[in-house]
This record gives C-alpha cells, structure tokens and sequence, in this order.
C-alpha cells in the first residue's frame, strides 16, 4: 500500500510520519517511510547546486527540475523494490511554489 502525506514547512509532518510508521510496526505491519527531502539530498555531488535545501529552492529553475527529476526516479525505484504487503509511506512538501520568473500576470 502506497500513503502519500504532504505539509507545509513546519507543520510536524517528519514526526507525525515517523510515529505511525513506528505504530505500524508494532501492529507487525511493516511500514517504510519515504522522505521526498531527503531523496532530493541525496541527489550525486557532481548534480548538486549549493549546500542548502533553500539554495537549490531559489537557485536556477533548469536545476531544480533536474534534481527532482533525479529524486522522483529514485522515489520510483523505490516503491518498485517494495513488494504488495508493504506499506509505504511517502513524505513530501505540500506544494512547490514556481519562481517569479515563472509566474504570469
């Protein structure tokens, strides 16, 4: 089973993810928490723009795209090792806001 949870910044989304993976496991359930943040941290040193979730965020767009390209793959490849008793729960921002170069009138 796939559970896609979103939030804004700040909400508690990490915790309240993390205790009902640990809840599920306790049923016998076993659960996998899957951090969309945290895949696009781990995206190859030699892709990587800055050293800081905000400075990709407010860097240049093309970048930016790629490295959720590049984490979105990965979050695929994941969910596709998992097999039909496992619950997966997908941890993710609730929404990505466009650069103002982005934004129309």
């Amino acid at each position: 089973m796939l559970v896609w949870c979103t939030g804004i910044s700040g909400s508690g989304r990490k915790e309240y993810v993390k205790q009902a993976a640990e809840y599920c496991d306790t049923k016998g359930r076993r659960c996998t928490v899957i951090d969309v943040g945290d895949l696009l941290d781990e995206v190859p040193e030699y892709v990587k723009v800055g050293t800081t979730r905000t400075a990709l965020l407010d860097g240049n767009e093309d970048v930016l795209r790629l490295h959720r390209l590049i984490a979105l793959q990965r979050l695929q490849q994941l969910v596709e090792e998992a097999t039909e008793d496992d619950l997966i729960i997908v941890s993710t921002h609730a929404c990505f806001m466009p650069s103002a170069a982005h934004v129309r009138p």
